[in-house]
């Protein structure tokens, strides 16, 4: 049958043929590329944090502000941080005219970065900033290898909710000059990153302005508004 056809149209016999096979070639590689991202798409599982922030407890602060906060995991031999969320303050440095404040959430940086705060760090920390939660439920998400187990936290503080064990004024008469009043408090729970799985963040400690931020005290008696900030905080793993 090819021996019949002239010259113009076997050159057009081929043509046809190559391009049948590389439209074929280019639909099985589409096809590999979909199965592929929808491959990945399904790998791993979520963690899925909720927590009610009740704006009462911060309205009436001295500065009326809404606390900081900040979500991150560890792995259970210390060795590794993954921060899920931050408010935009802190993961940016960003203090509307102050160099720095690093009472806010100093549990938190010194997981985060165990050294001094080096600016390629910030940069990676903004990919996961978001506006401070002002009131009512607050989510945070992140995706993690099925079956991994993880150590969960969450710290939270708001400026200016001084109390009588953390006044404005010192017995000394000297002024609070960080703004702090009551310093931040940290929840933690442990969960396996499996689907159906959840926990609750409870109470572990909170920080001292004044102390090294690798150890929490647990004396409850001087924290007073501080524990009413957030509330029902949970873990939730879920596929999607």
């Amino acid at each position: 049958m090819l021996s019949q056809l002239t010259p113009n149209r076997m050159f057009l016999f081929v043509i046809f043929g190559v391009a049948t096979i590389f439209l074929s070639c280019q639909k099985k590689s589409a096809s590999r590329n979909e199965v592929s991202a929808q491959e990945k798409a399904a790998d791993g599982v979520l963690l899925r944090f909720s927590a009610v922030v009740d704006s009462n407890a911060y309205l009436y602060t001295d500065y009326g502000e809404p606390p900081q906060l900040a979500v991150w995991l560890e792995f259970p031999d210390g060795k590794f941080y993954k921060t899920v969320f931050v408010t935009h303050r802190v993961g940016a440095n960003d203090w509307l005219g102050k160099v720095d404040c690093p009472v806010a959430l100093p549990f938190w940086e010194s997981c985060q970065f165990p050294g001094k705060r080096r600016p390629d760090e910030v940069e990676t920390i903004r990919a996961v900033t978001g506006a401070t939660p002002k009131g009512g439920l607050f989510r945070a998400a992140i995706r993690v290898p099925p079956g991994s187990r993880w150590r969960c936290f969450l710290e939270v503080n708001a400026s200016g909710d001084f109390n009588t064990a953390f006044p404005y004024w010192s017995k000394e008469g000297s002024p609070d000059d960080v703004g702090n009043g009551q310093p931040s408090l940290v929840y933690s729970t442990e969960i396996v990153a499996r689907v159906g799985n959840s926990g609750v963040l409870k109470l572990l400690g909170f920080t001292d302005q004044f102390a090294p931020v690798d150890s929490l005290r647990t004396d409850w008696s001087k924290i007073t508004t501080a524990k009413k900030l957030i509330k029902k905080i949970f873990v939730q793993v879920v596929k999607k």
